[in-house]
């Protein structure tokens, strides 16, 4: 994992945008490829258009730039890193997913549970916890946890799975009788 961290340090932005989702990370990635791209043509396909002085300087542009965000990322990607889960919650919340998949409800849900208690905002697990809870038809534990969820900035990645959640809890919650037992009396 370290020198996954590293080698998103070599190209400038990079690290920003793989660790944060930074749009600043993007432009200065997409920004840094436009000048070398530029630099690459002015060098070696249509150098005699530029002459020798606009090559080399491109080249200066290149080696600063990156240089300079070689630096900036070093300093910055233990603050990046950081975002992230660590290897251990991220070890729970892929065992609450193998647990769900194979239908041990329970497990999930003390998996999830302990996850959620040493990180309290990670979105990807709310979000298995309200599915979990409605599959076991605990509408109210659902939709609480789809609220929360929803008043975090790391629940806009899943609005449209929240939408989704909620649209089955409102079939569940219209398939179900008002009165649980007045089939029974009924009968």
């Amino acid at each position: 994992m370290r020198a996954t961290r590293l080698m998103t340090c070599l190209w400038p932005g990079l690290a920003e945008l793989w660790w944060r989702g930074s749009l600043g990370g993007l432009l200065v990635a997409a920004s840094f490829a436009s000048l070398v791209n530029l630099t690459i043509v002015v060098s070696f396909i249509w150098p005699e258009l530029v002459g020798t002085v606009v090559p080399t300087l491109g080249w200066s542009a290149v080696a600063a730039v990156w240089c300079l965000s070689l630096l900036r990322s070093f300093r910055h990607l233990p603050q990046s890193a950081n975002n992230q889960l660590p290897d251990a919650d991220v070890d729970l919340f892929v065992q609450a997913q193998a647990e769900y998949l194979r239908g041990h409800w329970a497990e999930t849900e003390s998996l999830l549970l302990q996850q959620l208690e040493s990180q309290p905002g990670d979105a990807d697990s709310m979000l298995l916890l309200a599915t979990l809870y409605r599959q076991r038809k605990r509408c109210e534990d659902a939709d609480a946890q789809l609220a929360a969820l929803e008043l975090r900035d790391a629940g806009a990645k899943w609005q449209w799975e929240i939408r989704c959640e909620r649209l089955l809890l409102d079939r569940i919650e219209d398939s179900e009788p008002e009165e649980p037992f007045a089939d029974a009396a009924a009968a």
